[in-house]
Formats: C-alpha cells, structure tokens, sequence
C-alpha cells in the first residue's frame, strides 16, 4: 500500500520528470536556413527530439508508478521487485542526490533559456547580439553545464542495473560494471558532441561579433567560473 513517505518521493520525481523533460524541449523553433556550421544539428531535428522526449518521459513514468507502489508492485508491472535497490525508490541521500541534482542542473539551463531569449534554439542560428549578462556574465555556456547536471541526474537514477529493467530483466544485475559500462559511453558521446558543438558555436560567434567575442571570451571560462 501506498504511503505518504512514498507519494511526497513520488511528487518530486514527478517535478524532476517535469524539468528533464523541460530542459530537452526547444523554448524556439530552429531556423528554417541559418548558413551556420552546426555539426551536431542534424541529432536536433524535430522528430529525434520528440522520440528522445517520449523515452525519457516513458522511464520517469514507470520509475515514479514503481516508486509509488514500493516495494510490492504489482506482479503485472514489477515480475520480479526484489532485484529492485530501495535507494532507488524510497527516501534517502540516494534519491535527494540525483533529484536535486535534476533540479539545479535544470534551474541553470531554463534561466539560460529565459536569459538568452529568442536566440536560444538547438540548432545554431546567428544571434541578434552578443548576451553579456546574468549567467553569462560569469560563463559562456551555462546552458551546457546545467545539461551536464541534469543529464548525470537521470543516469545516476535511472539506468542502474537494480533498477526499473531490473524487474524485467533481474539477470542483469549478474553483469559487473555494467552501469560503469553503460555511463561512460553514454558521457564520452556526450563529451565528444558538446565539445562539437561549443567549437562550432563560438566560431560563429568569433565570426558574428568579433573582438567582442573575442575580448568576452578572454574574460570568461567556458562552463566553470574561474575553472574550466
């Protein structure tokens, strides 16, 4: 049965659902033909987002039914709960970690949306102006470090072995490392293509505003404040 505890877990996986789900939506629409350099554009289209939207919204859903039904879920939705980590759906530092986690990563990136207007699309565009203030005043990319979090957030709690495939697939978790395995291909792809796209953007925006690119660029870490 159903608990507070569990409901009140539930509610806030539920808002972190919300803003992963937030954070991988375009707040404009990409330009019909920008003459940019964009490397990594063509993983931005409409219908490869929409399908990454549904995935990821598909695995909060079930997470949050299992969490609410923890730990006897039905036979129908959890054949074998057992093979489930309680750290993974009930209250502890596990889940506060990653959920907090989802929800700072996420308050970064949806301020560097508001923060950056109508030039913020996931495709590169030519920007109106060179956006000096609030986050970036103090980095260049926040929008990529807040992704970084949100996206670390979602690994951490839901790919884990013992977690929801592992009520399918409970052999799973006689694979060691496999969520070591898993993560670092999954964040080395990601590396790889955020180190595409933050060279490809600051081109254009070398090319676009020039020394006062340039000159901000100087003056400003890329994703850390004072770091990197």
């Amino acid at each position: 049965m159903a608990t507070i505890a569990s409901f009140a877990l539930a509610l806030c996986m539920l808002l972190a659902a919300f803003v992963t789900f937030k954070c991988v939506t375009p707040p404009h629409p990409p330009p019909l033909k920008s003459g940019v350099k964009d490397r990594i554009g063509k993983l931005a289209t409409q219908s490869k987002l929409t399908a990454r939207r549904n995935c990821v919204l598909f695995v909060w859903i079930y997470h949050i039914l299992l969490t609410i039904t923890y730990p006897h879920p039905s036979p129908a939705i959890c054949p074998h709960p057992d093979s489930l980590d309680p750290k993974l759906f009930l209250w502890g530092t596990h889940a506060v970690l990653y959920i907090s986690m989802i929800l700072v990563g996420g308050s970064i990136r949806l301020a560097a949306y508001k923060q950056l207007g109508e030039n913020f699309t996931f495709q590169l565009a030519k920007p109106k102006m060179l956006v000096k203030h609030g986050l970036y005043r103090y980095v260049q990319h926040p929008s990529y470090i807040g992704q970084i979090v949100v996206f670390a957030g979602n690994l951490l709690l839901l790919t884990r072995p013992a977690g929801a495939i592992a009520c399918w697939v409970p052999s799973i978790l006689d694979i060691k490392y496999l969520d070591v395995l898993v993560w670092t291909v999954l964040i080395g792809v990601g590396v790889v293509l955020a180190g595409m796209r933050i060279r490809d953007e600051e081109d254009m925006l070398k090319k676009e505003f020039g020394k006062e690119w340039e000159e901000y660029h100087v003056e400003t870490k890329r994703l850390i404040p004072g770091l990197l």
